[in-house]
């Protein structure tokens, strides 16, 4: 899926990363819930590409909401969304949505 995003794929890569959503929500477990807000976090990406901010910032506010800080996965994940979340925030007053 990541791949689909790197080629410009977005819509297989969205299906794809809501799929894996799907089945990590199934199976909840500690690094499962890291690759939940990993995949939420892409999903921001792909919008934010696509300038769909207002459907972005929700997915990157679902994805804060999943880091563990406890991990320096979860530290990374948390600072880049953040990040991420900020830019939004920039091209949501830019464009008065």
């Amino acid at each position: 899926s990541e791949l689909n995003l790197h080629l410009g794929d977005y819509g297989d890569a969205l299906l794809q990363m809501e799929q894996m959503i799907k089945i990590l929500e199934k199976h909840p477990s500690e690094s499962s819930v890291q690759e939940t807000a990993k995949a939420y976090h892409n999903i921001g990406d792909i919008n934010s590409l696509q300038k769909q901010f207002g459907v972005a910032k929700t997915a990157y506010l679902k994805a804060l909401t999943l880091w563990d800080e406890s991990t320096q996965q979860g530290k990374s994940g948390k600072s880049l969304t953040i990040k991420s979340l900020s830019l939004i925030q920039t091209a949501l007053k830019d464009h008065d949505i």
